[in-house]
């Protein structure tokens, strides 16, 4: 019905509004399946379809978006529609609940609540009750009994959040199932009994909050298989982390724990209570009372922590049998441990125990570990192998590399190479540790490390840190870092004139250049690393051809992400290239001079420039997710016959721009969104290009054709409520823009012209084809 369309006049009051929350496009993905979906506006004031929340939902329909204007609304809403609510901030848009009820309760799937201060009552804030794939985000709750309760749901996201005062922050529980749902990035404080409650809620991650000032921080009860990491957990009057009954299986890792009577806590409830085969690992847990307290819980693993300046006990184990303790930072609590029954407070040898600030001699022999086992209060037990040095199991031990063909041991990588019983096809193993030096593969060997975070070839800056010189060489699992600078190829690894390499599942990071450099080389596979933190490219591919670059993390390198010169046929698929550019202005994917290259279902997030720039003819960009860059998605400049399909584009400054002399490229099934600047601009002789089935929305503008672009066809695309022309065809000077095709295109609701043709000053516009298009909505229509 019309009423239920927003006219042009609200929408205009909402745009900015809109813009506001653009990053929540990041959650709620707008498509082409939902382009017939109603926006609806609720205003107290009665300048929207509605005057509250619940009358809108009730006229909804699933997929329609409900804008709630500034107010305080005393309402008991039931979310019953897949439907996205969206306040207009949280110090402006308040549900109070008036002391009774859910002040919200969801029962529907794909449900978006974004941007409302949601208070007053003893019941729930936010009741997920039944229902999935729902996202909680960027809201302010408080003065509940619980802020958010999840029950029976499943795969929903709740990040964002201000989750105050309330009696429970967030509740995960169920009869069922609550699993695998994410709570991410929230402020979850001042609750008067728990942070984060799980029970029967299995399979969740609960990580990068910051969880304070509760009585506890985060209670896992009758909860499997959750996984908490990275969360800043300070200041919670009782525990920091509390496994009560019946916990098996979670893994603890990454957080800082501070500020409790207890960091971390588990207790038996009665005998048969028990929370077996957790993991705890590397968490800094300080200035508590007790660091780590277990009463009666055995077979847990604890393992790479930090455990400092608690007031009594770093750890307290009591009444507990067969917990791993090992490889533990233990630092200046007043009472280092307590344990008076049987755990294993060490690897068997070589693998050592703790490292202990208080018993660090004598170490005669000189090796690794001090030579008196330290005993722990409270019984038998005793660290066999205290570590001498803080970090003494991440050091090689004396012969740590070993040809696994031969048996032969070996000090260094460089020595297992070069020694001349190591022959093509053998494989060199690499236990984890520390190699301060710059590798040379010039054999067809197989390099295996340990473990890619803790197995660290270091190349002190010198040159590159690994240079591949033979074919068919494999390199996996190492940590690759402090490549040099004394020339402009210089890499953490550099890979000349060879073929048929694979390097597969390494962290090449903190190199002062590039971290991999492919020159003159070809048939390589780069396959599932993180190659992230380097002080200039992560990847540059150079006079080389049919390499495949696939499922590897590029995160934070200085420069391009990936930056491929004079190469070929080669494809880049199912990468996450997010924040290059850390010091100048930088891409995702750069190609210059580069043909036949495949960019496909890559993330490419937040650089400092382009999502991706390419100058070279018959390259394929399709799938891929291009947001939120500085500078524009997709940039073509000098492109011939390439192909750009089904990619979603938004929060970019311009969504797609074909700069110059870009011809016979087919633009087609992208949605392009939410961009600054235009969705499209086609410039400066750019001809014959097909721009067919997108769906261009909520930009700055639709489609831009500028300045002496000819026979270029628009046909059958959705180009709706864009802040300005759908359509704007712009001749600047001589020759004019002529002979382009406006086909068939959905052009409604933009805020300015439907199609707007703006003469050069010489020419005109009659050999241009405008026909079987729907403009309606517009503020002008042609």
């Amino acid at each position: 019905m019309n009423e239920g369309r927003i006219k042009i006049k609200i929408l205009s009051i909402f745009f900015i509004w809109i813009l506001v929350y653009a990053a929540f496009a990041v959650f709620v993905n707008i498509s082409k399946e939902t382009a017939g979906a109603d926006i609806w506006i609720v205003d107290q004031a009665g300048g929207g379809n509605f005057t509250t929340i619940q009358d809108a939902i009730n006229n909804s329909n699933d997929g329609d978006t409900i804008y709630v204007w500034a107010g305080t609304y005393y309402e008991n809403v039931l979310v019953n529609k897949s439907v996205s609510l969206i306040g207009n901030g949280t110090s402006n848009t308040i549900i109070d609940g008036s002391d009774s009820g859910n002040v919200v309760e969801v029962i529907s799937d794909w449900v978006n609540i974004t941007g409302f201060t949601i208070t007053n009552t003893t019941s729930t804030g936010i009741y997920l009750n039944s229902c999935d794939l729902n996202t909680i985000y960027a809201n302010n709750i408080t003065s509940t009994g619980r802020g958010i309760r999840v029950f029976d749901s499943c795969y929903n996201n709740i990040s964002g959040n201000d989750i105050s005062y309330n009696d429970y922050g967030i509740d995960l529980t169920a009869l069922s199932g609550t699993f695998n749902n994410t709570i991410q990035g929230n402020d979850i404080h001042s609750n008067t009994d728990f942070g984060i409650y799980l029970f029967v809620a299995n399979d969740n991650e609960i990580k990068d909050n910051f969880i304070y000032d509760n009585n506890e921080g985060i209670t896992l009860n009758w909860s499997f298989h959750n996984t908490i990491s990275k969360n800043e957990i300070q200041l919670n009057t009782y525990s920091g982390i509390y496994f009560t009954r019946y916990s098996d299986n979670n893994i603890i890792s990454g957080n800082n724990i501070s500020g409790s009577i207890h960091g971390i806590f588990s207790k038996k409830y009665w005998p048969t209570s028990h929370s077996w085969y957790n993991t705890i690992s590397n968490n800094t847990i300080f200035d508590n009372v007790n660091g780590l307290t277990f009463l009666y819980r055995d077979s847990n693993t604890i393992v790479n922590n930090n455990i400092s300046s608690n007031t009594d006990y770093g750890f307290n184990l009591t009444g507990c049998y067969d917990n791993d303790i090992y490889h533990n930072q233990i630092l200046g609590n007043t009472n280092q441990a307590f344990d008076n029954a049987t755990n294993n407070w060490n690897l068997p040898y070589p693998g050592g125990g703790n490292y202990w600030d208080d018993w660090t001699l004598p170490n005669d022999d000189g090796d690794r570990w001090v030579d008196i086992p330290r005993d722990i209060d409270g019984g038998a037990n005793q660290d066999m192998f205290p570590w001498a040095d803080p970090y003494g199991w991440t050091l090689p031990s004396a012969k740590p590399v070993q040809n696994l063909d031969t048996g032969e041991y070996f000090g260094s990588i460089q020595n297992a190479i070069d020694d001349p019983d190591t022959l093509n096809g053998h494989t060199i193993w690499a236990a984890i540790g520390k190699y301060y030096e710059n590798v040379l593969v010039n054999k067809t060997l197989n390099l295996m490390g340990e473990d890619r975070e803790t197995t660290v070839i270091d190349g002190g800056s010198v040159d590159s840190t690994v240079t591949v010189d033979s074919n068919w060489v494999n390199i996996t699992g190492f940590k690759i870092t402090n490549g040099g600078t004394s020339m402009p190829l210089i890499a953490g690894i550099y890979i000349e004139t060879v073929g048929n390499c694979t390097i597969e599942n390494n962290n090449i990071s903190g190199n002062d250049m590039q971290g991999i450099v492919l020159y003159r080389s070809s048939d390589n596979t780069i396959l599932s690393n993180s190659i992230s933190y380097n002080k200039w490219r992560g990847l540059w591919i150079i006079y080389s051809q049919n390499n495949t670059i696939s499922g590897n993390d590029m995160v934070s390198n200085w420069g391009d992400g990936i930056y491929i010169t004079d190469s070929k046929d080669s494809m880049i698929s199912e990468n996450d290239l997010i924040s290059n550019g850390d010091m100048v202005a930088a891409s995702g994917i750069l190609c210059l001079s580069s043909d036949n290259i495949g960019i496909l279902s890559n993330n490419i997030f937040s650089n400092t420039e382009y999502g991706i720039r390419i100058l070279g003819d018959n390259n394929t960009i399709s799938g891929n997710n291009i947001t939120s860059n500085l500078d524009d998605g997709i940039r073509l400049e000098d492109c011939v016959n390439s192909t750009i399909s089904g990619n979603n584009i938004s929060n970019n400054a311009l969504g797609i721009y074909l700069r110059s002399y870009c011809v016979d490229n087919t633009i087609s099934g992208n949605d392009i969104t939410s961009n600054s600047d235009y969705g499209l601009r086609i410039q400066d002789y750019s001809n014959n290009n097909n721009i067919l089935g997108n769906f261009i929305l909520d930009n700055s503008g639709g489609v831009h054709i500028f300045r002496s672009c000819n026979g270029n066809s628009i046909l059958d695309n959705e180009i709706t409520l864009n802040n300005g022309n759908g359509i704007y065809l712009q001749g600047e000077g001589a020759p004019p823009v002529s002979d382009n095709i406006i086909s068939g295109n959905n052009i409604t609701m933009n805020t300015n012209y439907g199609i707007y043709f703006r003469a050069p000053i010489a020419g005109g516009w009659d050999t241009n084809t405008v026909s079987n298009n729907n403009i309606i909505g517009n503020a002008y229509g042609i």
